[in-house]
């Protein structure tokens, strides 16, 4: 008997599902206020972070600039399925540090996302949710991006939050697993 059989979910459904990534644009700012204990120091917010969360959008101003001990670092401090996503500018070049930066992430690096006026990134498939945490309005987002991701895929939901990112990315995260996506 099969598990669809007996009323249990087709693990073959279950592994066309998209996966879907929830990032937060960055992890540090006044928006952060609140996120981390106050005695941490500033060169530990990356560990914080990646125990709470499985993938980051480091924005181009500090992807830029971060050294290869700063990426050694970071490396170091999170678990293995954590992703790196890149903000990309357009017209962007990279010097050679550069290329070298970011190839030093390996099979961490997710790829190179673009916020564009309609918030939604066609080379890398994501969406950029500036929005609240209000449900209805995250499932919508989250709907969207399957459908531009398809079946079988992944995808990356971007949020770029004023007020309390880490709360809208946590909430984003539980109801994209909740729908399936995780």
């Amino acid at each position: 008997m099969s598990l669809s059989e007996s009323g249990g979910s087709d693990p073959v459904d279950a592994l066309s599902m998209p996966v879907i990534n929830i990032a937060t644009y960055g992890w540090e700012g006044e928006a952060w206020q609140g996120f981390y204990p106050a005695d941490l120091p500033e060169d530990w917010r990356m560990d914080y972070y990646g125990n709470e969360f499985r993938a980051v959008v480091i924005p181009a101003s500090v992807w830029q600039r971060i050294t290869p001990a700063v990426v050694e670092e970071w490396l170091d401090a999170i678990h293995a399925e954590f992703q790196f996503y890149f903000e990309r500018l357009d017209g962007q070049r990279l010097t050679p540090e550069q290329q070298a930066i970011v190839a030093s992430f390996g099979q961490q690096m997710g790829g190179w996302i673009c916020q564009t006026p309609t918030n939604i990134d066609d080379n890398m498939p994501s969406i950029w949710y500036e929005g609240e945490g209000e449900p209805r309005q995250m499932r919508t987002a989250i709907e969207q991006l399957h459908q531009r991701i398809g079946d079988g895929a992944s995808g990356v939901m971007v949020v770029n939050a004023n007020n309390a990112p880490w709360e809208v990315a946590a909430d984003m995260r539980q109801l994209a697993e909740l729908m399936g996506y995780g």
